[in-house]
């Protein structure tokens, strides 16, 4: 069973697992809503941001960490 049906039955939010540089993540909200990214950081001036670059991306976008879903960690 996934931590998303658990989520529907009882109205717990899972828990949130940490992010590490270089994990992908999915977008949440915002023009690029669905798209899967990397994560490359983490602003210093913004607790609780991550900043996260698209393949073919020339630049990186902060997202609330609330707005990125975790899809693939890292490969060591």
């Amino acid at each position: 069973m996934s931590l998303d049906h658990h989520h529907q039955q009882t109205g717990v939010s899972p828990p949130t697992p940490e992010l590490k540089e270089g994990d992908w993540v999915e977008l949440l909200t915002g023009y690029f809503t669905g798209r899967q990214v990397q994560v490359v950081g983490f602003p210093r001036k913004k607790p609780g941001w991550v900043e996260v670059k698209g393949k073919a991306w020339l630049i990186t976008k902060e997202y609330e960490r609330q707005d990125v879903r975790l899809i693939r960690r890292a490969t060591p």
